[in-house]
């Protein structure tokens, strides 16, 4: 992980990026959230990684918001994975699907 801004100065400035073996979280910290945005897919191969990257982020007392608009393609194991992180936190976690969430959970 590293701390990156954005090169398109009209993109919100996130504070880092992580690559996750087919997948990329950016994760932007708001004073109201921290937010978490997935690229890519998530898959057998990297579910575990990013849940455990998600984690490190919930520590924050602030509310943690998990951006999935951009998400290409999202497995079962991703699916169990953020199901998972949504009963630990979910009081502090709001997701935004995209349509590859919207696939899964029909």
């Amino acid at each position: 992980m590293h701390a990156v801004d954005s090169p398109d100065q009209r993109r919100p400035r996130y504070r880092y990026v992580v690559n996750c073996d087919g997948a990329q979280m950016f994760v932007y910290a708001r004073s109201l959230a921290t937010v978490v945005r997935m690229d890519g897919g998530i898959d057998a191969s990297n579910a575990g990684q990013i849940a455990a990257e998600i984690r490190r982020f919930t520590r924050a007392r602030t509310p943690l918001i998990i951006d999935l608009t951009h998400l290409d393609f999202l497995g079962i194991e991703g699916f169990q994975q953020l199901l998972a992180l949504n009963h630990q936190h979910q009081a502090a976690a709001c997701t935004a699907g995209s349509s590859a969430v919207l696939r899964c959970t029909r």
